[in-house]
């Protein structure tokens, strides 16, 4: 953490005289005010980086989402749960691991997993749809009924946040090079395993990391 007692006390010796000893009693006082808003500036930058700084490399339960239905969604909601988070495409030729997420979470939601699905067109132009359209072929197509988010950016400006987070730790855990790339969350909102598309949901190092994680997190 940065020391900012210094910005805190330095009106104090602005007053005094320290840095205007020199200047006329007029000349003085708007060059005060002039000291005293750019030191509050400053501070406030300062402050605003720690938090954000902070927010960074918190819990991921911090990060919200819109879901397709409309209304948002809170990761903290999950709090206690292993989440499964992974990005999705309605045009792409993993779209079919849609029906191994759904038989993942018919099999361990009740145990404590949350799988959420984040569609994105990011990864070559594969979710071109709108929201109706992305929650009508997922229903129809694979008869999904956890949790499909609104469409978001990953790569693209202005990134969700819950991706910046995870682009920002610079991990071993990487950062979805293309459609179905999954993040597992433990109960306490830590980042603690990835898998790449190609990896189905239910493979057995993937399902392997899911009944260790929902031993430690019962819900």
């Amino acid at each position: 953490m940065i020391d900012l007692s210094f910005l805190r006390h330095s009106s104090r010796w602005i007053q005094r005289g320290y840095l205007l000893t020199d200047l006329n009693s007029k000349t003085k006082h708007i060059s005060i005010m002039k000291w005293i808003f750019f030191l509050f500036f400053i501070y406030g930058i300062v402050e605003k980086s720690q938090a954000t700084e902070y927010k960074l490399f918190g819990s991921a339960h911090q990060f919200s989402f819109m879901s397709i239905t409309g209304g948002k969604i809170i990761l903290k909601k999950y709090s206690g749960k292993v989440i499964l988070i992974t990005n999705t495409a309605s045009l792409c030729g993993y779209t079919r691991q849609y029906s191994a997420l759904q038989k993942l979470w018919e099999t361990y939601k009740d145990k404590g997993l949350q799988v959420i699905a984040v569609p994105s067109n990011d990864f070559g132009n594969q979710e071109p749809g709108t929201k109706k359209e992305i929650k009508q072929f997922c229903e129809l197509n694979y008869g999904i009924n956890f949790p499909i988010m609104d469409k978001v950016n990953i790569t693209r400006s202005p990134q969700h946040p819950f991706y910046r987070w995870v682009f920002l730790q610079k991990n071993k855990y990487s950062f979805p090079k293309w459609n179905f790339h999954k993040y597992l969350i433990d109960g306490d909102g830590k980042l603690v395993a990835a898998f790449s598309s190609n990896v189905s949901p239910l493979s057995k190092k993937l399902i392997a990391k899911v009944e260790t994680l929902l031993s430690i997190h019962q819900p």
